[in-house]
């Protein structure tokens, strides 16, 4: 996953690409890229063309967001979290352009959808003063 925006490859941050051999056994990128019609096609770059990345085996949703995927597999705790709330499960749904399958108990999610985001930075009662 680029974690660096290059403008002269046209890679940005939370662009997913893969790395695979080629027909001589070389390692390549590819990444999927959008055309202005809609249609997408797989880009091929050299390794030696990766902006600054990390592995991603999977990703959370904080880090997904920006990003767009046809499927998306949600997996939720067993036990209930504060971080679990509405945002976050419709960030997580909203990344999937196809389908979203979620791993949870039903409690859980159910929990999750109707809990939201509480602030405790205490601005408003600064800015009330």
């Amino acid at each position: 996953m680029v974690t660096t925006n290059d403008y002269s490859i046209n890679l940005f941050n939370g662009d997913i690409g893969l790395c695979w051999p080629d027909g001589q056994g070389r390692l390549v990128l590819f990444f999927e890229t959008t055309k202005k019609d809609g249609t997408s096609f797989l880009r091929r770059l050299p390794v030696s063309r990766l902006p600054e990345h990390e592995t991603a085996w999977a990703m959370t949703i904080h880090k997904s967001q920006g990003s767009q995927f046809k499927h998306v597999v949600m997996f939720l705790p067993d036990e209930p979290n504060k971080i679990l709330t509405r945002e976050l499960i419709y960030t997580g749904f909203t990344r999937a352009s196809e389908t979203v399958l979620v791993c949870a108990r039903p409690a859980i999610l159910r929990q999750a959808i109707h809990s939201p985001t509480r602030r405790h930075s205490g601005l408003a009662d600064m800015l009330k003063n």
